[in-house]
């Protein structure tokens, strides 16, 4: 549950807000439909181009694509103040709708482009390094990634039906209203991308911006997601009863039909809303919630001879222990029981990926407190992946003997 939660929240972080745009985009005049598809088809072509870059030369292209995603923020900024403008323009003249309409889909591929390596990027972290290519956390992996895309395509439909469900004005209202708080929390993350680039002084107010934008960032998408709520309860009210008259009662059927569909569609907008809202706030706070890590337990040294009496540690369950060295560093080690045989696992409580995170259970598994990956218990004691760091022992008489010189040797690790 927790390898799905991980996936669905990150990829519905990064593309509900781009994907009710998309909606918006598409719902906007009734002209252009090539532009727009052809806006989100570059949009999409860009990111994966941009993926496939850093995929390829990541250590000679980082610092050109941190530099290209920050411009395009700046560029997003611009293209929605520009979309804006344009939208407000065309209730004086009708031509201004063209104009909105090319800005528009310049921003959709502006925003893909910023957004899409990132999505593409979490593909790579379906299959972590010493796992199986094909496993159950792999399929959690996928499974959570397309329940964010699942969502976000559905919150792209519900402002594509709610805009095309009420008048042109309305329309024109909602859709300027959903671009405006959009161009404030791209105005918000424009600011500090500009200060990162070095074209703006840091200042109390830009400095005010930038933990603003890190830490609530969201707002904007939660602005958006009430104001499709809000359209989504006008639409429903409006929809309560049949009016006017009808040539015949297939007529009124057919009425009702649609008002039925456009109620649907509105409770539709206002749950898919809610369960973003609760995703990323609910759903970021548990997933990304503190594990405390359980206490070290005792066992007996003499001189630098370590020995744990293996009826400690054979119930199968996670064992910790700690060692201070003479410099005083504290070393986790951690001692579990293979389900097979009566081999046991001995290693670090660390890994070379995550560093000194460690590990706790969950149920009959041992998870990595970091990434969350579950460790196979037969491996604990093998170099690779996410396994703990082995390090020398041996087992003599019914009894786990190590030497403190070979944890001392690893207490860097733990500075």
């Amino acid at each position: 549950m927790i390898l799905i939660l991980k996936f669905f929240i990150a990829v519905t972080n990064d593309l509900a807000l781009l994907a009710l745009l998309i909606g918006c985009l598409f719902a906007y005049g009734k002209a252009n439909k090539w532009l727009k598809v052809s806006s989100v088809s570059a949009g999409l072509l860009i990111g994966l181009t941009v993926f496939l870059i850093k995929s390829n030369a990541p250590k000679k292209t980082n610092l050109a694509i941190i530099k290209f995603h920050r411009i395009t923020v700046i560029v997003m900024c611009v293209l929605a103040l520009l979309t804006c403008g344009c939208m407000v323009l065309k209730r004086k003249k009708k031509a201004y709708e063209g104009i909105a309409t090319v800005f528009f889909s310049l921003l959709i591929v502006a925003g893909l482009a910023f957004s899409m390596p990132t999505v593409f990027q979490y593909t790579t972290e379906f299959v972590y390094f010493g796992e199986d290519s094909i496993s159950s956390m792999m399929l959690l992996r996928v499974i959570g990634f397309l329940f964010g895309l699942g969502l976000c395509y559905v919150v792209g439909m519900c402002a594509y039906c709610l805009l095309g469900f009420v008048s042109e004005k309305r329309r024109d209202g909602f859709t300027v209203t959903f671009v405006g708080i959009s161009f404030l929390g791209y105005l918000a993350k424009s600011i500090s991308a500009m200060q990162r680039l070095k074209w703006i002084k840091l200042n109390p107010f830009v400095f005010t911006i930038m933990i603003f934008n890190d830490n609530y960032g969201n707002v904007f998408l939660y602005a958006c997601l009430l104001v499709m709520c809000i359209l989504g309860y006008l639409i429903i009210q409006d929809s309560k009863e049949v009016r006017g008259t009808f040539a015949n009662p297939a007529m009124k059927r057919k009425e009702k039909a649609k008002l039925l569909r456009r109620t649907r569609w509105s409770k539709n907008a206002i749950v898919q809303s809610l369960v973003v809202v609760l995703l990323l706030t609910v759903g970021y706070h548990y997933d990304n919630k503190e594990v405390a890590l359980t206490p070290p337990q005792e066992y007996t040294i003499n001189g630098k001879i370590i020995t744990i009496p293996l009826s400690d540690v054979e119930d199968g369950h996670l064992h910790r222990f700690e060692y201070k060295t003479p410099n005083g560093f504290d070393v986790r080690f951690i001692v579990v029981k293979k389900p097979q045989g009566v081999a046991y696992g001995v290693g670090l409580d660390a890994c070379e990926i995550c560093g000194i995170a460690g590990y706790f259970e969950r149920g009959d598994d041992i998870v990595c407190k970091r990434c969350d990956v579950v460790m196979n218990k037969n491996t604990i004691g093998f170099k690779g992946g996410c396994n703990p760091i082995p390090f020398p022992y041996e087992i003599r008489d019914s009894t786990i003997i190590i030497n403190a010189d070979d944890l001392i040797a690893e207490e860097l690790r733990f500075r």
